[in-house]
């Protein structure tokens, strides 16, 4: 069963199992962390710091999944316009060693009620352009075009924005 649950910090999670559990991914990603960032500990500290930053926007909200009880991802972002923004995650294997949850559709069926919960009217998934990740929920997803959303700020990375 897929549950998901609030989350008001880091101190809600493992923290450190989600970590070393997502970042052989994000390592994956071509230009994912600021070229200052190199070592495993300013990793860390460079996503704490992103987590701590979404925390404290006017509207923040997390939540966690749990697989039959096991915390298995952590999802960070904000409320704004009543759209649900999810801009950060951790995930980690299920007790099977697979991540292939990201394909049951209770998994995002969780998200959405979870956003719902929250006040939300829609959920908006935030990736950088190219990334791997995207590429995967693209397809585990069925997201078609018309809900793909395409941002380019001037202090970051081009963004692609999913209406899940």
């Amino acid at each position: 069963m897929i549950t998901a649950t609030k989350i008001n910090s880091l101190t809600d999670i493992d923290f450190d199992v989600l970590f070393d559990a997502t970042l052989p991914a994000l390592d994956a990603e071509a230009n994912y962390w600021p070229s200052n960032v190199t070592s495993y500990d300013e990793k860390k500290s460079h996503s704490i710091s992103v987590f701590d930053l979404l925390i404290n926007t006017p509207k923040p909200c997390g939540l966690k999944l749990d697989i039959d009880g096991l915390t298995v991802s952590a999802m960070f972002g904000y409320i704004k316009d009543n759209q649900y923004n999810l801009v950060v995650g951790l995930m980690r294997d299920d007790e099977n060693g697979s991540r292939d949850y990201v394909y049951d559709p209770a998994w995002l069926q969780a998200i959405k009620d979870f956003a719902a919960s929250q006040g939300a009217t829609s959920c908006l998934m935030h990736f950088y352009t190219g990334s791997k990740i995207l590429e995967v929920s693209i397809d585990a997803y069925g997201i078609t075009e018309s809900d793909i959303t395409y941002l380019t700020t001037d202090h970051s990375k081009p963004v692609t924005i999913l209406r899940i």
